[in-house]
C-alpha cells in the first residue's frame, strides 16, 4: 500500500542529500582556491549527470533488485525506467527489511541515487587539477554501475549475506565513507604510479598552492550539515517519531565533535581556530554518526560526536605528515577512517530501543530472532559480540572490494589513455645548478 506521507519525506530526503554533491564542490573551492573553482562545479555537475544515467540504467537493480544469491540483484528486477510507479513485490514497499512503507519505486530510486552522487563527489576530491576529467567521468560511470552497487547488496538489500549475517550500516558509514575513501585512495595510487614514472623521464607534477576562502567555506559546511538531516533521517525510510529522533542524533553529534576540535586545538595544541576547523570539526560528528545515527538516544549521540572530534584530530595530523599524496580536502583522513570508527561504535552503543522506534530492524542473529540487540555498553551479551564481529568484517569486505574493483578500474583507464594525469600539470625537473668550488674556473 502506497503511503504519500512516506513517499513526500523521501523525495524531500533525496533533494537535501543532493544539494552535498554541489556543496562538496563547494567546500573544495572555498579550501582551494578561486583558481579551481570552476573545474570543481563543472566536475560536481558531471558527477550527477553520470550517476544518474548508470545508477537508472544498472546500478539500481544490481544494489536493490531481488537478491537470492546474496551478493548481488537482479538487473531486470522492478524496471523503474518504463513502470516508474512500480511498488509490487518491492521490499521498500511492504515495510520489510529496513522499515519502509508503501513508496514507490521512482522515489526510493531519488534517494539511493542521491546517496550515490554525493558518494562519487566524495571520491572526487583526490582529483583536483591533476585528473583529465574524461577519465574521471568513465570511472564514475563504472562506480555507479558496479562498485558502489555491489557492496550495497551485500549490506542495504535484506537479502544481501552481510545484512543477512547481521550487519548494519544505518546511513552509510561503510558504503558512502569508508567505500569512497577507499576508492580515492585507489586513484591516489594511481597517481602516485604515474608521478613516480613521471620522474624517471625527468619530469614531476606542479605544486599547487592554496589560498583559502573561509566565507565559501563556511557557506559549503553549512549547506553539508543541512543536507545530513536528509542523509539521516532519510534513512529511516518513513516519516515517524523515530525520523525526528535520528535528526536529533546527527546535531548532537555534529556540535559535541565540533566543540571538541575546537577544543583540542586551541587548549592542547595551542593553536589558533578559523572557520574551516568548525567546518571540519562538525563533519567529524556528522561522519562518524552516519552508520549508528538510528540505533543510538542524542545522549549517546553527544558521547559518540567527542569520540569524532578527538579521532579525526590525530587522524588529520598523522595523515599530514605523510608526503607520498596530495589529500588537502581529507578524503581518507576524514572519511575513511572516522567511516570505520563510526561502524566498528555500532557494536558498542547500539540501543534496541532506539533502533526498533526508527524501525530499522534488518539483522538476522544466531538466536533467531529478527532484531539488532543491545550493544556491548548496553549488556548486548553473545549478540553484540557477534554484531562487533561481523560490523567489522562487513567493514573491511566493502573496504577491500571498493579499492581493488576501483583500482583495477582505474588502471584500465590509464592504460587506454596513456595515464590519467593531464598532461597541463606536468613539467620538467628543474635543474639545479651545479656547484662550484673554489678550484674550478668560473670563466
Amino acid at each position: 500500500m502506497i503511503d504519500l506521507l512516506n513517499n513526500l519525506w523521501i523525495l524531500i530526503a533525496a533533494f537535501l542529500v543532493f544539494i552535498m554533491t554541489i556543496s562538496v564542490g563547494l567546500l573544495e573551492a572555498g579550501e582551494l582556491g578561486e583558481g579551481f573553482s570552476d573545474r570543481l562545479i563543472l566536475k560536481s555537475m558531471m558527477i550527477a549527470g553520470v550517476s544518474g544515467i548508470f545508477f537508472l540504467l544498472i546500478g539500481f537493480n544490481l544494489a536493490f533488485g531481488n537478491n537470492p544469491n546474496g551478493f548481488i540483484g537482479n538487473p531486470f528486477y522492478a524496471n523503474i525506467l518504463s513502470n516508474p510507479s512500480i511498488d509490487a513485490g518491492t521490499w521498500w514497499s511492504t515495510n520489510q527489511g529496513f522499515g519502509a512503507e508503501g513508496l514507490y519505486g521512482s522515489v526510493y530510486f531519488m534517494l539511493e541515487w542521491a546517496f550515490l552522487s554525493v558518494t562519487l563527489a566524495l571520491v572526487s576530491v583526490v582529483v583536483l587539477d591533476r585528473v583529465k576529467l574524461t577519465a574521471f567521468v568513465i570511472f564514475s560511470a563504472v562506480y555507479s554501475a558496479f562498485i558502489y552497487p555491489i557492496p550495497a547488496s551485500w549490506v542495504w538489500n535484506p537479502s544481501g549475506f552481510l545484512a543477512k549475517s547481521g550487519m548494519v550500516d544505518f546511513g552509510g558509514g561503510a558504503i558512502v565513507h569508508m567505500a569512497a575513501a577507499c576508492a580515492g585512495l585507489a586513484i591516489l595510487a594511481e597517481i602516485y604510479l604515474e608521478t613516480k614514472d613521471q620522474k624517471k623521464k625527468g619530469y614531476q607534477i606542479k605544486k599547487n598552492t592554496y589560498k583559502s576562502d573561509y566565507k565559501i567555506i563556511g557557506i559549503a559546511g553549512l549547506l553539508l550539515w543541512f543536507g545530513w538531516y536528509g542523509f539521516n533521517s532519510g534513512s529511516v525510510l518513513q516519516f515517524n517519531a523515530g525520523t525526528i529522533v535520528v535528526a536529533v542524533t546527527t546535531t548532537m553529534s555534529a556540535v559535541s565533535a565540533m566543540m571538541t576540535y575546537i577544543f583540542i586545538k586551541k587548549v592542547k595544541a595551542l593553536e589558533s581556530v578559523n572557520t574551516l576547523d568548525a567546518v571540519n570539526g562538525s563533519l567529524a560528528g556528522l561522519i562518524i554518526i552516519t552508520p549508528i545515527a538510528g540505533f543510538v538516544s542524542p545522549a549517546v549521540a553527544i558521547i559518540i560526536g567527542i569520540i569524532g572530534g578527538v579521532v579525526f584530530y590525530y587522524s588529520q595530523s598523522w595523515f599530514a605528515k605523510k608526503n607520498y599524496f596530495e589529500d588537502p580536502i581529507g578524503l581518507v583522513s576524514a572519511h575513511g577512517v572516522l567511516g570505520f570508527t563510526g561502524i566498528i561504535l555500532i557494536g558498542f552503543f547500539a540501543q534496541k530501543g532506539f533502533s526498533n522506534l526508527t524501525g530499522f530492524e534488518p539483522s538476522y542473529l544466531p538466536n533467531g530472532e529478527y532484531y539488532l540487540p543491545n550493544g556491548l555498553f548496553f549488556n548486548g551479551g553473545f549478540a553484540a559480540v557477534h554484531l562487533v564481529l561481523i560490523e567489522l568484517l562487513g567493514a573491511v569486505l566493502v573496504g577491500v572490494f571498493a579499492f581493488v574493483a576501483s583500482f583495477v578500474t582505474i588502471k584500465i583507464i590509464a592504460y587506454s589513455m596513456n595515464g590519467i594525469l593531464r598532461e597541463e600539470v606536468i613539467e620538467p625537473i628543474a635543474k639545479k645548478d651545479k656547484k662550484v668550488s673554489y678550484t674550478e674556473s668560473v670563466a
